[in-house]
């Protein structure tokens, strides 16, 4: 994974003590017996929905371009509906954003 020149080279040691844990896992399924397989795995499956989760909350604020969204001032706004087989019908409608 490629990494920004401004952000310190360290290692992401939540990733790593997730590829530990999996890697455990696995040892465990294949030293386990039968009857406790079925724990292994559902401690695997926990470890992967940690991992997806953990996966899922990143920000990336690098200051490229955003949206400011609507300017202040006031604007007019048309609407214009027409129902099934009858004549448009149009309202103007006056917004005031601050």
């Amino acid at each position: 994974m490629l990494r920004p020149s401004n952000r310190p080279a360290s290692p992401d040691w939540f990733l790593v003590s997730e590829a530990g844990a999996l890697i455990a896992c696995f040892v465990l399924l294949a030293i386990s017996s039968q009857k406790r397989r079925s724990y292994v795995l559902l401690a695997m499956l926990f470890f992967a929905v940690a991992a997806v989760g953990a996966g899922c909350g990143a920000s990336n604020n690098n200051g490229g371009s955003r949206n400011p969204g609507t300017t202040t001032g006031a604007y007019t706004v048309t609407v214009t509906a027409t129902p099934a087989g009858g004549t448009a019908q149009t309202a103007a409608i006056a917004v005031n954003v601050q």
